[in-house]
């Protein structure tokens, strides 16, 4: 199976963008991602750390 990155490459140079436009743009598209998936587990995180212990939560 070939893999959403790659279509999602193949695809967008289809485009008529350079290699070096999709890098960039997916490059973003993961750091993105990453904060967001990191901001979530900090969330959760902070309210399961609520749930066990609130009067230790600021």
């Amino acid at each position: 199976m070939e893999s959403a990155l790659s279509i999602i490459n193949e695809r967008l140079l289809s485009t008529g963008m350079s290699q070096r436009e999709v890098d960039a743009l997916m490059g973003r598209l993961l750091e993105e991602e990453a904060f967001d998936y990191v901001s979530i587990m900090a969330d959760i995180v902070k309210k399961h750390l609520h749930k066990t212990n609130p009067e230790n939560m600021s």
